[in-house]
């Protein structure tokens, strides 16, 4: 009949002829319905609707998003210098410093000496960027240096070396290493030069050395 089709497709929730005594149920609260019930409520479901389209429209990894900002560049280019970069600045920094350190004179109570060359440049010098064109300078070097002197009253010149250590941007110029050596000349004249440039050799480097590190940190 048409009420035992309407029975069929809606069963109520307790036999027809056997109805509840009593008041009736209380109707669940919202805080009480769990996902595990058998019909969310529209609440639950129209959020999980909206975490859906959400995720539908994120860029998704290894699918060829071009919102990937990460992805890589075919030119190479470090958009904004948001990733780490470093510039080697070895050849940059040996030429520079040969430049500033060869004007270098000691002017002694009874010569004269001055650099040469610089015959060896060690250890690291580079720039890193990162973050926005943030700049580091960052420098770790071992220098050595030719010197050439004379003295007054003995013939030929004085020739030895300067060698510098503990040359690096974590250290305080007070931190610095200098050792005068000689090589050729007369005996005297070397034991003589070699106190002399090494009383002096310090503060007559110290401006030169603070001009390279001003100048690397500013590439």
């Amino acid at each position: 009949t048409p009420g035992d089709h309407a029975r069929a497709r809606f069963p109520l929730p307790w036999p027809a002829e056997d109805p509840p005594s009593g008041p009736p149920a209380p109707r669940p609260s919202h805080s009480s319905r769990t996902r595990g019930s058998a019909r969310p409520v529209a609440s639950d479901r129209a959020a999980e609707t909206c975490r859906a389209r959400q995720f539908s429209i994120m860029a998704k990894w290894g699918e060829g998003d071009e919102r990937w900002i990460v992805s890589e560049r075919q030119d190479g280019a470090n958009v904004n210098g948001w990733h780490w970069q470093e510039k080697n600045c070895m050849g940059w920094g040996r030429e520079r410093l040969t430049a500033l350190l060869e004007t270098v004179v000691f002017e002694l109570d009874a010569g004269t000496a001055r650099v040469k060359e610089i015959s060896k440049f060690d250890g690291d010098a580079s720039v890193t960027i990162r973050k926005g064109n943030k700049k580091f300078a960052v420098f770790d070097l071992s220098v050595t240096c030719k010197w050439e002197g004379e003295m007054e009253g003995v013939e030929g010149a004085v020739k030895g070396e300067i060698k510098l250590t503990e040359f690096a941007s974590t250290n305080d110029e007070d931190e610095y290493e200098f050792v005068v050596t000689c090589s050729e000349g007369d005996a005297a004249a070397k034991e003589a030069l070699k106190k002399k440039i090494s009383a002096v050799v310090a503060a007559a480097f110290q401006p030169h050395l603070a001009t390279f590190a001003k100048e690397l940190s500013e590439m």
